[in-house]
């Protein structure tokens, strides 16, 4: 990943591996955009909520019947009430592109529904970022019990937990109790 910055806008260009073995840039400028890179070349659709202390980015690169408004006013709503001030960013990706996350960074063979990647500061001068979270459409689907959007919700709010530090596999429970709780808040199952 190469990444260079002028005023308000960063240029990101992503070299990915493809089965193949080649290179394949794939470049943009988006405003404070970052992310953990691609490793397919997909059309993305990119939305961006703005508040005056953090940026939230939903990038859909599933070709799916989704209300991405609703998701967006979600993580706003789930950020204003953990009161999250650095930016992040939650990936929609599929099965395969989950696996191959899955397995390059967790060891895991397996797709898995949700990841979250804590962000790192490049530059002293950037804007603080929380991370992001990659979430399996096709694992949501499988597994929703009250319709998708539900579900991204409830994975949203799991993985962006992790970006701020809790961790369910050794905290006695404190990141379960408070997911159950925010589950609760927001009337999701």
């Amino acid at each position: 990943r190469e990444r260079s910055r002028t005023g308000n806008l960063t240029s990101v260009t992503l070299r990915h591996e493809i089965s193949t073995g080649s290179h394949a840039p794939l470049k943009g400028s988006f405003p404070g955009w970052s992310t953990i890179g691609l490793t397919t070349p997909v059309s993305i659709s990119i939305s961006e909520l703005s508040t005056s202390s953090q940026k939230i980015n939903l990038f859909n690169n599933q070709d799916l019947d989704l209300d991405a408004s609703a998701l967006e006013g979600f993580l706003q709503q789930l950020a204003e009430r953990l009161a999250v001030q650095d930016g992040f960013t939650v990936v929609l990706v599929n099965d395969e592109m989950m696996k191959e996350y899955n397995r390059r960074f967790a060891g895991q063979e397996t797709p898995t529904d949700v990841l979250s990647f804590p962000g790192e500061q490049d530059w002293p001068m950037e804007a603080p970022y929380a991370g992001d979270v990659l979430i399996s459409v096709e694992s949501a689907l499988r597994q929703t019990r009250e319709g998708l959007l539900s579900e991204l919700k409830v994975l949203s709010l799991h993985g962006l937990l992790h970006l701020l530090g809790y961790d369910h596999q050794s905290d006695d429970g404190e990141m379960l109790r408070l997911e159950a709780t925010l589950k609760k808040e927001f009337r999701l199952t």
